[in-house]
């Protein structure tokens, strides 16, 4: 089994899925690579737009999706790609923007170093709210000095990593993609497909691109995460 974590498939939200037809589209292509379920994880920003207005759009995205859900697609769940803010973990209501059923959030940080300050409330999420922080394509991030902290909260289990089964057609890409999962800190997976012509599905490209040494071992976990974080939010 392969859970994609994060995903841009619902219509009209963001700068994902255009209408109801190309979120269709994504989802069958995803389904051809092997994608058994998709969490679609719209973005969220604080202070754009009312939390409750917000809530709806997504909802009434979702339900029009769901109804036209064949068996050539995956299984749909909910979740957002929620924009690290200061504040976030004293906030109650960002529990509705879990990943289904379950107390993982997706949490998509800054692009630079963090402060400690920072550090401190991103890993208090769990505690404070009861979430335990995905942390959205984390190979983005290790360029910033302070990464080694964001290594620490993996290692500990405060946090875990998702990581964008991309394309690896860049050296820079692949070296960083080799080692975040040579070091093991990788737990799940996510397409963060946005449309057909602008970043479509590339799941079925991303293991190749992978040390050979390190492949097969790599999918046996991804897939024993997958069904843990299955069996959680459904």
């Amino acid at each position: 089994m392969f859970v994609d974590t994060h995903s841009h498939v619902l219509p009209g939200l963001d700068d994902g899925a255009r209408n109801l037809e190309e979120s269709l589209k994504l989802l069958r292509i995803l389904k051809k690579q092997n994608v058994d379920v998709v969490v679609a994880t719209p973005h969220f920003y604080d202070g754009n737009e009312a939390f409750e207005d917000y809530l709806a759009r997504r909802q009434s995205a979702y339900d029009a999706v769901k109804e036209c859900l064949t068996d050539d697609m995956p299984e749909l769940y909910l979740g957002c790609e929620v924009k690290y803010f200061r504040g976030i973990s004293n906030i109650p209501e960002i529990r509705k923007l879990r990943i289904g059923n379950s107390d993982y959030i997706l949490l998509e940080l800054p692009y630079r170093s963090l402060t400690p300050s920072e550090i401190y409330e991103i890993s208090d999420l769990k505690y404070s709210l009861g979430l335990t922080p995905i942390l959205a394509h984390v190979e983005r991030y290790i360029r910033f000095s302070g990464f080694s902290r964001i290594l620490e909260l993996l290692k500990e289990g405060e946090v875990l990593a998702q990581i964008n089964a991309e394309k690896l057609d860049k050296i820079k890409k692949r070296r960083r993609v080799n080692k975040l999962v040579k070091l093991g800190v990788i737990s799940l997976l996510g397409s963060d497909t946005h449309s057909i012509k602008y970043r479509p599905p590339t799941v079925n490209m991303f293991f190749e691109g992978l040390d050979r040494k390190i492949r097969a071992s790599f999918v046996k976990d991804i897939e024993y995460n997958s069904k843990i974080i299955y069996d959680e939010i459904k």
